[in-house]
């Protein structure tokens, strides 16, 4: 990058409210989505069991006959904080209009990739259900 355009994207940066935190979120690459893509449940042949899909334009959380969409999906390997359990692999927060934060958080298990739902309360609502305790889904096949 040359000067003038780095002193640009640093102004831009300080003056438009950007911080580290930002910075450590990005928007859902192909790679990623080629990983974490598809659908996962703690009961893949129950259709109406509690379950999460990743979108490649989109995270949806399903339970029975309701559902709830999140948009604008942005990976986070910082989204438990500095110090995550050692198992975390990745988060990916989406945004569900009126409702909040619908979050999936990748943990890597001896069995293979493992999903937990991270969201507020009026999200989970949308799907009849108060909180979702640790629970963590598997990917179905």
């Amino acid at each position: 990058m040359h000067r003038p355009a780095l002193r640009l994207a640093c102004l831009l940066f300080a003056f438009g409210g950007g911080s580290a935190a930002a910075l450590a979120q990005t928007a859902m690459s192909a790679k990623t989505f080629k990983a974490l893509g598809g659908e996962f449940s703690q009961q893949c042949s129950d259709p109406a069991a509690l379950r999460a899909f990743i979108h490649h334009d989109g995270l949806t959380l399903r339970y029975r006959d309701k559902s709830v969409r999140g948009t604008k999906v942005l990976e986070s390997r910082t989204h438990l904080g500095k110090n995550p359990p050692k198992d975390f692999s990745t988060a990916l927060s989406s945004s569900v209009q009126d409702a909040g934060r619908l979050a999936f958080v990748f943990y890597t298990a001896r069995g293979g990739l493992e999903l937990a739902v991270d969201a507020d309360g009026p999200v989970l609502a949308r799907v009849d259900l108060l909180r979702i305790s640790a629970l963590r889904f598997r990917r179905c096949l």
